[in-house]
């Protein structure tokens, strides 16, 4: 009697796990080792090696900018260096901003009561908005650095202008400022270059000492003597938050500070160093 009582659910307890095996045919068994994540924003890391800044990865331009590194940007006409006997200097950055070292190189100026021009790229703007805008609220003055780092040797007259408006507009959307101050990536100009530059309004910027910090290779101690070696009155530096690892040069500005101090020197802003208006 107890028998038969079982024999119906048995059989369609059997029913069911033949009509589960049929409908699960073909599907592949779950890797047990496998992890299931949330998805989450890309990092900082990720967004910013979007940005088209060929520093690092471009070796003929690294060579090139190794061996002219002290030669001033004769092509270019604008501003390498203020003409004065005074000891003043102006410090900038280029690249930026830059997650990872612009803040890092903020804290550094604001220790020793320095203000800085830093040179922005207009998509490192569009991805660090935020940090744009610190820049600006302590006091540093804004450039334009062009939007995707190109040669301007070697891009149209309608590439320039986007370029450069584009950036311009992409700061004064964050800051309330559109830059005037250009320095051209690679310091490379042509006379189409400043003909086009100069008819938009903008002021060419270049450097005379500059070092080889945006170089994967670079040495703190070898940054920090360059610069001290070539520093005079009137100077314009060089330097770079962003566009790669800025580790050393992080580790050679306070010294660098320090240093050009002690010899007697004032640090100033672009505009401050050369009588000019930074914005429109």
């Amino acid at each position: 009697m107890f028998l038969r009582k079982i024999k119906i659910p048995v059989f369609f307890a059997v029913a069911a796990y033949l009509i589960f095996l049929s409908l699960t045919a073909g599907i592949p068994p779950l890797n047990k080792t496998e992890k299931k994540y949330p998805l989450v924003e890309k990092p900082t890391s990720e967004i910013s090696r979007k940005a088209a800044i060929p520093v690092q990865s471009d070796t003929s331009l690294i060579q090139e900018r190794k061996v002219n590194q002290f030669l001033p940007m004769k092509k270019c006409d604008g501003y390498q260096n203020a003409e004065t006997g005074e000891k003043v200097v102006a410090l900038t950055f280029d690249d930026g901003p830059f997650n990872k070292y612009t803040g890092k190189i903020l804290e550094i100026l604001k220790e020793h009561n320095v203000k800085a021009t830093f040179f922005l790229v207009g998509e490192y703007v569009t991805y660090y908005p935020v940090l744009t805008k610190k820049i600006h609220k302590q006091g540093h003055v804004l450039g334009n650095h062009s939007f995707s780092h190109p040669d301007f040797k070697k891009i149209t007259t309608d590439e320039m202008k986007k370029e450069l408006n584009k950036t311009s507009r992409e700061i004064k959307k964050v800051t309330g400022k559109y830059p005037l101050l250009f320095r051209p990536p690679y310091g490379h100009c042509t006379d189409s270059v400043n003909h086009t530059v100069n008819h938009l309004g903008y002021t060419i910027i270049t450097w005379s000492v500059m070092t080889d910090d945006f170089c994967p290779d670079a040495k703190a101690v070898k940054i920090k003597e360059d610069i001290l070696d070539k520093v005079h009155p009137g100077a314009i530096i060089g330097l770079h938050d962003g566009g790669g690892d800025r580790t050393k040069t992080l580790k050679a500005l306070p010294g660098i500070i320090e240093e050009i101090r002690e010899q007697g020197y004032e640090f100033l802003t672009i505009p401050e160093l050369l009588n000019i208006e930074p914005y429109k």
